[in-house]
């Protein structure tokens, strides 16, 4: 039988497409006599407090309707309460936003009925959390923030930010790649310090120009970017990508190779497994941040772990693809 579940809805996703959609979704959901509440969201972050008191009421499975955005508020929610145990959670997506980026790793139903059918049978399987914990510079305290999918920096959340700025969305496809290039001309490497421990327990460190560094749980970001092909949702360590400084005409050369995964390739690329990072400025710079394709802010240092536990992911029963081995 399918456990109760809660459904958090973000109306304003897919830029209105979840509000449009949702009333459907729901009948199905009614007359497939599952059992289910549900609320819709108001506001940024208004998903995390949400999930905080379903967990607390009893609620054991939470689904998010809408994208990587919506996700990335609804594991914050789970995460972020101390007293249920994060791997007795089971978390789903019904990808009814425009950024469906984690959704390609696990090759969840975009369809309505096939997707009530996936839910129906319950298949589920353990997935890593990311964590992140950053100091703010306008703040100067620490912050923590989870992440499902991938986190950025350098580059990366330049771009996120400059969109931001405009009400843009990062994770559209088209969008994100006019972003790229947009802002790539008004973007300026700098030089970071960068300590990580290896899969084999070895602490090593890297001071070089970066172009972008990305973090991942999943593979693909960015409108089905592959920042982090090798990453591996349960194995227990992060994906870390660092692309060092490139002529900005050679990373418009590169592109391709970015939607291909085979980024790898190139003399400047390093695809790493680390347990644990932390980052710096070596040249008392501004750190930008991103997670899920959310800014998060500025920051005058980053570190990025796991959380202890997994937490159980709805999804086909499917075979995920190899990913690609790091170099």
């Amino acid at each position: 039988m399918t456990p109760k579940t809660y459904f958090i809805v973000n109306p304003a996703g897919g830029s209105g497409r979840v509000a449009k959609w949702w009333p459907t979704c729901k009948k199905l959901l009614e007359e497939a006599a599952i059992p289910f509440t549900y609320a819709l969201t108001q506001a940024p972050l208004h998903a995390v407090e949400l999930v905080k008191k379903a967990a607390l009421t009893g609620f054991r499975q939470i689904i998010a309707v809408g994208g990587d955005g919506t996700l990335n508020e609804v594991i914050n929610g789970l995460a972020r309460q101390k007293e249920i145990p994060l791997s007795r959670f089971t978390l789903g997506l019904c990808p009814l936003g425009t950024g469906n980026d984690w959704m390609r790793t696990y090759q969840l139903p975009t369809n309505q009925q096939e997707w009530i059918k996936m839910l129906i049978k319950g298949h589920t399987r353990c997935q890593d959390v990311g964590l992140v914990r950053f100091v703010l510079k306008k703040s100067e305290k620490e912050e923590v923030r989870y992440f499902a999918n991938v986190a950025g920096m350098a580059y990366d959340a330049f771009v996120v930010h400059g969109m931001t700025q405009t009400g843009q969305h990062s994770a559209n496809a088209l969008i994100y790649l006019l972003g790229v290039l947009k802002y790539l001309w008004k973007y300026k490497a700098h030089k970071y310090r960068i300590n990580y421990c290896s899969q084999n327990g070895k602490t090593l460190s890297v001071e070089t120009k970066i172009y972008t560094l990305n973090v991942g749980i999943c593979r693909y970001s960015g409108g089905g970017m592959q920042l982090v092909p090798h990453a591996i949702p349960d194995n227990g360590l992060l994906a870390l990508t660092l692309i060092e400084n490139l002529p900005k005409t050679e990373i418009l050369i590169q592109i391709p190779k970015l939607f291909r995964g085979t980024i790898g390739k190139h003399p400047k690329v390093q695809l790493l497994q680390v347990s644990a990072l932390h980052v710096e400025s070596a040249e008392n710079h501004d750190l930008l941040l991103e997670t899920d394709g959310e800014f998060v802010g500025t920051c005058r240092k980053v570190s990025f772990e796991l959380h202890p536990e997994q937490i159980n992911i709805l999804c086909p029963k499917t075979e995920i693809t190899q990913a690609q081995s790091p170099k």
